[in-house]
């Protein structure tokens, strides 16, 4: 996944709308990709892969370096794709594979990225990116 997109937006006004997202994802409808049955290299994968999709309709402008700051320690819960402000799932017709949440703040108002400017990004404003996997035992 392109280490960018670990940075977040130059404000979170300034994301990529949802139909615009919407589009740039499109790409990915049909594509086949190995799954391992491991949750966190599925998981991997599955963000490079939505991360190639974004880079190709083009991705929000990063913000400057000092400009903000992670709030939870070591960014626990702040999505690998905060550039913008989704998070991915992973969801399958099988029955050995479960959608799991994990590191995930279970207050929304949580604050994930405070700027110095004052703006901030909360857990209920990341957008969430559910990938369903047919034909997976």
């Amino acid at each position: 996944m392109d280490k960018s997109f670990q940075i977040p937006p130059q404000s979170p006004t300034k994301v990529i709308p949802a139909d615009k997202l919407v589009n740039s994802l499109q790409l990915l409808l049909g594509i086949s990709f190995h799954l391992t049955g491991k949750l966190r290299t599925d998981g991997s994968t599955v963000r490079k892969i939505v991360s190639n999709a974004l880079l190709v309709s083009g991705i929000s402008p990063e913000a400057e370096s000092g400009s903000f700051e992670f709030v939870p320690i070591k960014k626990k819960g702040v999505p690998k794709l905060i550039r913008e402000m989704v998070d991915t799932y992973i969801i399958t017709t099988g029955d050995s594979y479960n959608l799991q949440v994990w590191n995930r703040y279970p207050n929304s108002h949580s604050v994930l990225v405070k700027y110095s400017n004052g703006e901030t990004i909360h857990c209920k404003d990341i957008r969430l990116i559910f990938l369903t996997i047919l034909n997976f035992a």
